[in-house]
């Protein structure tokens, strides 16, 4: 009988374990998920979200496994690999987003010092906040962000750098944004600059 409850409590603890061990686990591909989404997300600018599902505890004693585990990785990450890859995104998310990669916002600079040889006074973009226009309803859905926008006296003009197609057509995207900006503000001059495709062209 002795015996028999001494296997029965070895079984036990050997599940425990095993689930402690499986908690950890589950817990641990959660976080490398988590973190290759946010990257993902940060580097395409929200183009392209994976969307992984996340890893639930079968158990109680999963349960508390990971939840160790989370709170082990918030501490302890920063020191390590985990922490490295968090700070490269961090670092990712300031040359990402709606400005652009680091090209990009070089080009919104090379624009905007063109503009200035115009005679023009750069009051948004290329390092200042951009100009934000309300929709025609006023209110943040249907919004324009030109990524440059200068005036002369009287005459304000905006300038978008985009992504075009092969034949040089401004993509779906681009077209769509160019047009919102020139239906708020049809009075206003909108120049358009291409960036440079990988190919260099």
């Amino acid at each position: 009988m002795g015996m028999k409850f001494q296997m029965a409590e070895k079984n036990i603890d050997l599940r425990q374990s095993n689930d402690i061990a499986i908690g950890i686990g589950k817990e641990l591909v959660n976080t490398v998920t988590s973190l290759a989404s946010l990257v993902s997300n940060t580097l395409t600018g929200g183009l392209i979200d994976p969307q992984i599902p996340q890893l639930e505890a079968s158990n109680p004693t999963q349960s508390i496994a990971m939840s160790t585990t989370m709170v082990a990785t918030i501490f302890i990450a920063p020191e390590g690999e985990i922490g490295k890859l968090a700070e490269g995104v961090q670092a990712a998310e300031k040359v990402g987003g709606r400005l652009g990669s680091a090209e990009t916002r070089a080009l919104d600079k090379t624009v905007a010092k063109g503009l200035e040889d115009e005679g023009y006074k750069v009051t948004h973009g290329a390092g200042k906040p951009q100009e934000y226009i309300p929709s025609a309803e006023g209110g943040r859905k249907g919004s324009a962000y030109p990524d440059v926008t200068a005036v002369k006296g009287d005459k304000t003009v905006r300038v978008n750098t985009v992504d075009t197609k092969k034949g040089g057509a401004l993509t779906g995207r681009e077209a769509k944004n160019a047009d919102k900006i020139k239906t708020l503000q049809p009075k206003d001059e909108l120049r358009t600059v291409p960036k440079k495709k990988t190919d260099g062209t």
